[in-house]
């Protein structure tokens, strides 16, 4: 928990590529994967750093409702017409986001 805490970006989401190449921007596919794992962490009943680990949740939420799950936000176009489709088991989309969401309890 403590690496992952370390990893939160400025814009509330994650990148896998920031510890490596020094990204700068999060990604939805490594923003859900680190929500997946929060709520996982939650439902477990895990307290080590657990208000951090909210603040942190809270942010991936706000990252993803910011990009509404499949846009830019900055130019408010599709990131990647592969998200509107729903491949399995891994990569990210918009089913495997809401399904995340409504595993967290995010209304």
């Amino acid at each position: 928990m403590d690496f992952l805490i370390s990893q939160h970006m400025g814009d509330g989401g994650f990148n896998c590529r920031s510890n490596r190449s020094g990204a700068m921007h999060s990604s939805l596919h490594s923003t859900i994967s680190v929500f997946k794992g929060i709520s996982a962490y939650r439902r477990a009943g895990y307290t080590y750093r657990r208000e951090e680990v909210e603040i942190i949740a809270q942010g991936c939420l706000d990252f993803l409702l910011l990009h509404q799950l499949f846009k830019s936000d900055r130019t408010g176009a599709v990131i990647h017409h592969g998200v509107l489709k729903f491949p399995y088991p891994w990569r990210y989309n918009i089913l495997r986001a809401l399904d995340c969401l409504a595993q967290y309890g995010a209304a």
